[in-house]
């Protein structure tokens, strides 16, 4: 692997502080340093920050030991030996990812909600011949990963996937040009003499039936020459992608992933029928997960229904706010839903940061545009109900 220029300590530095939902200001109070010192080093600006200045800032990021080895390297890869055991000007090999065997499965903590016919469509589309290249897309927050998941766990017996599947987490990549490593990383392959990774991926990939899921595409679109390359090259790999947006790839079908079902607020609903719609259902189980004692009751079912129209089905917030029964009923909670944002936070501390609080998975987006697009985006925020492009 190349050595890291300075500039990538700057997207590095920036792309943590993201994830930890931290301001600029936040990150320099805690790091005891200036806010202008922050923003030159994510700006490039300062391309060698003192050692110890990288230290404080990892400790205050609370990031894992290795990713403060990766920021370090990115700042000094002259210290990389020291922290990481690699070569000076080396990052050491990406642990962002999970190998998933053939016969095996990524378990997940809790029960996939309201699914089952987006899980079987997939599926659908992952069986065909014809098709070698999936993208799911939607917001932040409306369950894309957890459906490729579930899809591609129900695939791995099949013949199509003799190799069964692998799972490649980018969403802490933070260049194109290192996604290639990432999933080299998730399926054990190594750089051969002579050849780029690229080309390794390809020779190792060319008579494996694999289905390789690549998760949170989206912040690194030029990567996906690299897709189109393995697809090219690999003639019996399919690739399923979760992203916020499309790859534009040829032959890529785009399945997007729509919110929960929800009660219909015209029709007059009893318990049990109420009971079976995918973001009620959705609300009440992780409800119980909070309080085991909680349950649908005539009393609380008008506000647990409105809730989750306010919330527009979207599995994460529906999962936040219900994280908070122990606290505050239902029909607390929709009283105070038009301040959402303060009250939709606390997620399982297993889950990415970005993903703890509706503020930073919305973040994560708007972090993601281009400063015209951010005023665009500020602009239009004055239209509560929407507007034409009129």
């Amino acid at each position: 692997m190349d050595s890291v220029p300075a500039a990538g300590f700057g997207q590095l530095l920036r792309r943590h502080r993201l994830e930890a939902g931290l301001s600029q200001d936040d990150l320099a109070e805690r790091a005891g340093l200036s806010t202008r010192g922050v923003s030159d080093l994510e700006r490039g600006r300062r391309t060698s920050p003192r050692a110890e200045t990288v230290r404080m800032l990892a400790e205050a990021l609370h990031i894992s030991a290795m990713d403060r080895a990766a920021l370090i390297a990115a700042a000094h890869p002259e210290l990389a030996s020291s922290e990481t055991g690699t070569a000076p000007g080396r990052l050491p090999p990406p642990l962002l990812t999970t190998e998933i065997g053939a016969g095996t499965t990524l378990a997940q903590p809790t029960r996939l909600v309201g699914r089952a016919a987006d899980v079987e469509r997939v599926g659908g589309l992952l069986r065909r011949d014809d098709v070698r290249l999936v993208t799911l897309t939607g917001p932040g927050g409306v369950g894309k990963t957890r459906l490729a998941l579930a899809a591609a766990g129900e695939l791995q017996a099949s013949d199509r996937f003799a190799d069964g599947f692998s799972l490649a987490e980018l969403a802490p990549v933070r260049e194109p040009a290192l996604v290639a490593s990432v999933i080299a990383a998730a399926l054990g392959i190594k750089e051969s003499g002579g050849q780029s990774l690229a080309d390794s991926l390809n020779e190792a990939l060319r008579d494996r039936h694999l289905l390789l899921v690549l998760d949170n595409f989206e912040h690194i679109l030029p990567a996906a020459l690299l897709v189109a390359s393995l697809l090219a090259n690999c003639p019996n790999l399919v690739i399923l992608v979760t992203s916020r947006e499309r790859l534009h790839l040829r032959g890529e079908r785009e399945m997007a992933v729509e919110p929960l079902a929800l009660p219909d607020p015209a029709r007059m609903m009893t318990i049990a029928n109420l009971a079976t719609v995918g973001a009620v259902q959705l609300f009440i189980e992780r409800a119980e997960d909070a309080e085991f004692t909680f349950s649908l009751t005539p009393m609380n079912a008008p506000a647990i229904a409105e809730l989750c129209r306010q919330l527009d089905g979207l599995p994460l917030a529906i999962e936040l706010a219900a994280a908070r029964v122990r606290l505050l009923p239902p029909e607390a909670m929709l009283a105070r839903l038009t301040t959402r944002l303060p009250l939709l936070t606390g997620g399982a501390q297993d889950l990415p940061l970005r993903q703890q609080t509706l503020r930073n998975t919305i973040a994560w987006s708007y972090e993601l545009l281009t400063p015209d697009e951010q005023a665009l985006f500020r602009r239009l925020s004055v239209f509560a109900g929407g507007a034409s492009l009129e």
